[in-house]
This record gives C-alpha cells, sequence and structure tokens, in this order.
C-alpha cells in the first residue's frame, strides 16, 4: 500500500505542475513591439516552445534583428517582423543610436539623456538613419487574422 500512495502523491505532484504550467503559459497570441533582447522573456515569462503559444515580435533595427534570427529557426511558433509598428503603414525614417536600446523612430533629445542617469553619455548619438518599414498593430492582426491578443508589450522608446 506504501509503493501505492506514493506512486499516487508522485502523479499528484506532477499533474499539478503540468496544470501550472498550462496555467501560467496559456495558449494565444503574444505581440512584442521593440524586441530587441526579447527571448529570455518570451522563453522564460511567455514560454515560447510550449504548445499554442506564437510569438509575433517587431524589430526595425537590422543589428538587433540579426541577433533574433537564431531563435526564429529553433521556435516555429515565433514570427519575426523586421518592421516598425507604428500609427501609421508605410515608411519612416528610424535613428539607430550609439546604445541599440535607445534606438527609435523619434529624433533622439540629448538634453533628455543629460537629465537622466540612467542613460549614459553618448547613448542616443545617431550612428546612422535608415528607412524602415512600418504597419499599425490594426493592419497588423486584421492581415494575421488575430482576434485575440494574450500580452502586448511595447518598448519602442518614446514612440509608445
Amino acid at each position: 500500500m506504501g509503493r501505492r500512495r506514493r506512486l499516487a502523491r508522485t502523479a499528484a505532484r506532477w499533474l499539478a505542475q503540468v496544470r501550472h504550467r498550462l496555467h501560467r503559459f496559456p495558449r494565444g497570441v503574444y505581440i512584442d513591439v521593440g524586441a530587441r533582447g526579447g527571448y529570455p522573456f518570451w522563453r522564460e515569462q511567455l514560454g515560447l516552445g510550449h504548445r499554442g503559444v506564437v510569438v509575433h515580435a517587431f524589430e526595425p533595427n537590422p543589428a538587433s534583428m540579426a541577433e533574433l534570427l537564431p531563435f526564429a529557426a529553433r521556435f516555429p511558433n515565433l514570427h519575426l517582423h523586421a518592421m516598425a509598428v507604428s500609427l501609421k503603414d508605410g515608411k519612416r525614417r528610424f535613428h539607430v543610436t550609439r546604445n541599440p536600446d535607445c534606438a527609435t523612430l523619434l529624433e533622439p533629445l540629448a538634453e533628455v539623456a543629460g537629465r537622466n542617469p540612467m542613460i549614459p553619455a553618448n547613448s542616443l548619438e545617431i550612428l546612422e538613419t535608415i528607412e524602415v518599414e512600418t504597419i499599425s498593430l490594426r493592419t497588423f492582426l486584421q492581415r494575421e487574422r488575430i482576434e485575440t491578443v494574450e500580452l502586448l508589450k511595447i518598448d519602442t522608446e518614446g514612440h509608445d
């Protein structure tokens, strides 16, 4: 009888863990706008790799997108979009800055960095300005036929 009880307890613990994971990572669509460095977040917090979890990640910075590409090869439910999300579809100027975390569609303001001790010196220095494709969330959701989004994360350096 002791062995059966141990097996039942082990099975109950295992089932509780499975239920916790299913609850923690509900099936559905997750969208990450400004996805630079997003892989740990997708994997650990959203459950990328679990059944039914789909992540659409937007990143207009070519260097940051290059860092994300290997993850798309490993996870078929990770869809990378090399474009910026904006209010309108089209093209916009995108400023690649010395600190990739500060790259933005907006014109970087040096005085903002001067007033904020969290922004290291020269972070907002523009290295180049490129033209990127933009899409509105409305257009994207209609195009992909997405009706429900579990989580929308936006980190777009002021263009939120």
